[in-house]
């Protein structure tokens, strides 16, 4: 690390996000480490997204892209040594950057898995989602091809590299593979990756309708890029699918998980074939 306190760049891209990202930002204000930016790329929000974000210390740009795109244009738009790739509904621990800062200048990390978990879970939705997400973090598979986890905490240097292997065509249509495809590449350059305890935690949504209908978007917006993505890409994402047991085992916890999963996937296959189907 070339400085006691060196910056580091919190990169959230938005789209129609006012529901969570108030909570988000105050999150980070909170923080312990007081040496950070925050980067927002918007894509064209019509609601209150951008009249919230002003009211932070943010750098805000447009964006038109899908989420590679965007979280690629946060990356080079980004002054820090480290960085935070954060989603607009979700809460940081406030010691998650100091405590992630130390443990990667102990152990000579390039980047680092936070481990998520929900937000105040109250409803059975909730409850079972955060319940999905600690069993997925009980087994911490670091290959990105068979791996649910990402990280979100990496050096800058080596995003950009990462970055560089990517065709940027993509840039343009990759939605809901966005992140699995920059570990993929990150992962290629380096195996130095840990894991912090504790670190941030998600808003969920609140009713198995929500969900189904948050994944029948995905499946949506997924279906006219992703018989396009180089092979290497492909391979990946159908072999996530086939260990996705794997990251959870089997117990009488992970039985309790199994609505979400049916409904999450269902909904996002749904969306996918429905899409598909109506296009021929």
């Amino acid at each position: 690390m070339s400085k006691t306190n060196p910056l580091v760049s919190i990169n959230i891209p938005t789209m129609n996000s006012e529901r969570t990202i108030k909570k988000t930002l105050e999150s980070i204000k909170r923080q312990s480490y007081p040496n950070y930016e925050i980067i927002i790329i918007d894509k064209n929000s019509s609601d209150d997204t951008l009249k919230i974000v002003k009211k932070f210390n943010c750098k805000i740009f447009n964006d038109e892209r899908k989420l590679l795109g965007a979280r690629y244009l946060g990356v080079t738009k980004s002054s820090g040594e480290f960085i935070i790739l954060l989603d607009s509904d979700q809460i940081l621990d406030k010691n998650s950057i100091e405590n992630t800062l130390n443990l990667v200048k102990k152990n000579k990390w390039d980047m680092a898995f936070f481990e998520e978990d929900s937000y105040k879970p109250k409803t059975l939705a909730e409850r079972l989602t955060s319940l999905d997400r600690r069993l997925t973090h009980k087994i911490k598979i670091v290959n990105p091809s068979e791996s649910v986890l990402l990280p979100r905490f990496f050096k800058k240097n080596l995003l950009l590299t990462a970055f560089k292997k990517i065709n940027p065509d993509l840039f343009n249509y990759i939605t809901l593979q966005d992140h699995a495809i920059i570990y993929h590449e990150c992962y290629k350059i380096s195996k130095k990756i840990g894991y912090v305890p504790k670190a941030v935690y998600h808003i969920e949504l609140k009713t198995f309708r929500e969900l189904f209908s948050h994944y029948f978007y995905w499946g949506v917006k997924s279906a006219d890029g992703i018989n396009e993505l180089p092979k290497e890409y492909a391979d990946m994402f159908q072999n996530k699918l086939n260990k996705r047991s794997k990251s959870i085992g089997i117990s009488f916890e992970s039985i309790l998980v199994l609505p979400i999963i049916f409904v999450k996937g269902g909904g996002y296959y749904l969306g996918y074939f429905y899409t598909k189907l109506k296009r021929k």
